[in-house]
């Protein structure tokens, strides 16, 4: 249920889609959140052990992955069973808006005794649309995205595919990624929705260098 944000009894900072997607890799969390208070990530763009991201102090201790945060994408845990989670698989491409609560949550999310990241994804617009994107960076960093989105009927859709490749700045660190995305919103009756969302990760190639010798 929405609620304005000044009446909402707990700390949460939202970032909008121009944070998230303009001039942006649009690879992880830190590139979006580097500015929200109380969050701190650590990230060597090292995919095969993820992001390491803490709220006020929750996470911190994680050897790995994100711990004690409850990480959701369009309502859907992101958070696995053992209660780690993992933000490499989400399309930041497609991203409109990122919700951070800061504190415990649990008794709301589960499991959320650090707080909740909550990605919420693009909807479809009234006029057809299509792009076409392509990045390139240092260390061989390639990304190419193409969406597209609108209307049919009572449906609003955006379907993306994403392909990124990194080489890293050391041996043995190169990543592959390929992503397909789909978010699907029908309108039914009166003021009820149902939203359908399809996603496939593949992830051929995933190094992990491991640590170095002093």
């Amino acid at each position: 249920m929405d609620t304005e944000l000044g009446r909402t009894p707990a700390a949460i900072s939202v970032v909008g889609i121009d944070d998230i997607q303009l001039g942006r890799q649009q690879l992880n969390l830190d590139e979006s959140l580097s500015r929200v208070p109380g969050v701190y990530m650590q990230s060597n763009y090292n995919f095969s052990r993820d992001l390491r991201l803490s709220i006020r102090g929750f996470g911190a201790r994680a050897a790995f992955g994100i711990r004690g945060v409850k990480i959701i994408v369009d309502g859907i845990p992101e958070t696995v069973a053992d209660g780690q989670g993992q933000v490499d698989t989400i399309d930041f491409g497609t991203a409109r808006q990122i919700e951070v609560i800061r504190g415990p949550s649990s008794s709301l999310y589960g499991n959320a005794s650090g707080g909740v990241v909550s990605v919420i994804s693009e909807g479809g617009t009234e006029t057809p649309y299509a792009t076409a994107r392509l990045s390139a960076g240092a260390f061989d960093f390639r990304k190419i995205q193409v969406k597209t989105g609108g209307t049919a009927g009572p449906m609003d859709y955006v379907v993306s595919l994403a392909d990124t490749s990194l080489d890293g700045y050391r041996d043995h660190a190169e990543w592959e990624n390929t992503q397909l995305s789909g978010r699907f919103n029908f309108d039914l009756a009166g003021d009820s929705s149902f939203l359908a969302v399809v996603n496939y990760t593949d992830q051929p190639i995933s190094n992990d260098p491991g640590g170095i010798n002093l």
